[in-house]
């Protein structure tokens, strides 16, 4: 598998949260002309719940810029690419790997109703004690299949808002 960071589809995804706004914002001035109570506060709540999605696209798309991920099942290696660095590994080097998600991506349960749930990052963890991040803006939105790393710690997180510190 073979990952090359792309900023047009990653403004591609941004445009479909633009999208969501601009319904929203139409959404409330039809309601808003029709009188009914309430409407401003619970369109500005609306609005207001999408701001976080706007915080992690940036911090995501700051954070794989020029990046590119590999992994490579016949050497049974991972490379990572960011900007002039490159770390390579083999599999067996992989300490751990996390997954924090929120619960609706990583659990398929409930319904997907923010622009926030499309987000998702991968730390991992090697023994040499560095650590990447790999972000679903990277993975085109894949999730990596844990079978692909047997006898690794493979950790599952739920956060509301996905937002990582490095």
């Amino acid at each position: 598998m073979q990952f090359r960071f792309n900023p047009v589809r990653s403004v591609f995804r941004f445009f479909r949260f633009i999208g969501t706004l601009v319904i929203l914002i139409l959404l409330f001035f039809l309601v808003s002309n029709k009188k009914i109570p309430n409407a401003d506060i619970i369109f500005g709540v609306l609005l207001a719940s999408q701001i976080p999605a706007i915080i992690i696209f940036i911090q995501y798309f700051i954070n794989d810029y020029k990046s590119e991920f590999f992994f490579e099942k016949p050497n049974n290696s991972l490379r990572y690419i960011k900007g002039k660095k490159s770390y390579t590994y083999t599999i067996e080097q992989i300490k751990k790997i996390q997954i924090v998600a929120t619960a609706s991506r990583l659990k398929k349960e409930g319904i997907p109703l923010f622009i926030k749930d499309d987000f998702f990052y991968y730390k991992i963890y090697f023994d040499d004690e560095k650590s990447i991040i790999v972000t679903s803006l990277l993975l085109n939105g894949k999730l990596i299949n844990a079978v692909n790393f047997n006898n690794i710690n493979f950790e599952k997180h739920t956060k509301f808002f996905p937002f990582f510190v490095d």
